[in-house]
């Protein structure tokens, strides 16, 4: 048994409670005791003071699939206390791909991530078709970080549909094709999907997640819903008239199913310097929003969600026909306030309905 104890540090364990000085021991790797004075019998001991003592930080979008397999001690990242990293994010990845696939998926995203091609070639063995595979070929070189998959929704549809995946929405016989593609992966411990109204090739092409429809995402999403776990990462297209729909049709859906979600998209523009608090408010919304939508929950919503999504709406509308109009700012800002008061409420009060167990 080996015993390690951090002495005197400043302990922030996540849970949102204000750091602490305390001792930690780990015995055997596993966190065994946390207080003010803990049995150093046996230990090694090491000097904590001054000093922050946290769990390993999650880095929750990186694009980090292809050099885990060059670079197995994901430098910099453990000098930085990530301990975890999400890859297959933007609807990109590595798997599933069969050997026909291999230049096709690389091409993608190295132009998407704006990373050198011939690395592709020589880095990464392509020894797998499927996840399991896949898992496989990536944990037997151990990584210094935990690496998380998803499975990225545009890779899945050109296994599924060759060529056609840059054309059309999935037949009734593909979708069945990419559920059970996704069913077999969270089985063999994928981390979920993950899919992109936004991204384009190298000749303007949308990429092939985005010729998906509602149909065939909420089937995907609906894989998780049924095992329990994992999580949709999505990237919106925000910037376009109407894109806002995205976010809050993705959030419903991942409601529906009682499935976590994460999106990427803020980003501060000197050309619409609203932009950033517009997405913040249309987040704040679809989340006060999310794990009640449905057709049988409409009645159950409290009265400040109801107007936290009139407001919304109603500054949405105003925006997209005139932004500098007073009375569309004025909304904004009650939109805001409701929100934080919907929150609120939210956080304090009873729950309307509890949130379904997820856990990853």
């Amino acid at each position: 048994m080996t015993r390690t104890v951090l002495r005197g540090g400043t302990v922030v364990d996540g849970t949102g409670a204000p750091g602490r000085v305390a001792d930690v021991l780990v015995s055997d790797g596993r966190i065994a005791d946390v207080g003010p004075s803990v049995d150093t019998t046996g230990a090694r001991e090491l000097d904590a003071s001054g000093a922050y003592v946290a769990p390993g930080f999650i880095d929750m979008h990186t694009h980090l699939d292809p050099s885990l397999f060059w670079d197995r001690g994901c430098d910099p990242m453990p000098q930085h206390g990530v301990t975890t990293v999400l890859i297959g994010n933007c609807s990109l990845g590595l798997v599933p791909v069969r050997p026909d696939l291999v230049d096709e998926v690389s091409t993608l995203f190295c132009y998407i991530e704006d990373m050198p091609r011939d690395t592709f070639a020589l880095g990464i063995p392509w020894t797998w078709e499927r996840y399991p595979e896949y898992r496989d070929a990536l944990g037997a070189g151990g990584t210094a970080v935990h690496a998380a998959p998803l499975l990225g929704h545009s890779v899945m549809r050109l296994y599924v549909m060759g060529p056609d995946a840059w054309e059309r929405a999935a037949t009734d016989d593909e979708r069945a094709q990419l559920v059970a593609l996704l069913d077999e992966s969270m089985a063999a411990g994928a981390f979920g999907f993950s899919t992109s109204y936004f991204d384009a090739d190298a000749r303007s092409r949308p990429v092939p997640s985005r010729l998906a429809d509602d149909t065939e995402r909420e089937a995907l999403v609906e894989v998780l819903g049924r095992h329990r776990r994992g999580l949709v990462e999505f990237i919106p297209n925000t910037q376009a008239q109407g894109g806002d729909r995205d976010v809050i049709s993705m959030v419903e859906m991942c409601g529906r199913h009682g499935v976590a979600s994460t999106i990427n998209s803020l980003v501060a523009m000197e050309s619409r310097p609203e932009y950033a608090a517009e997405l913040m408010t249309l987040i704040y919304v679809s989340f006060a929003l999310r794990t009640r939508i449905g057709p049988r929950n409409w009645r159950r919503l409290h009265w400040a969600t109801y107007l936290v999504f009139v407001l919304a709406t109603v500054h949405g509308f105003a925006s997209g026909t005139d932004s500098t109009q007073p009375w569309a700012h004025d909304l904004y800002l009650g939109a805001v306030g409701a929100v934080a008061f919907a929150t609120a409420w939210r956080t304090l009060g009873r729950p309307i309905r509890p949130a379904p167990e997820r856990s990853l």
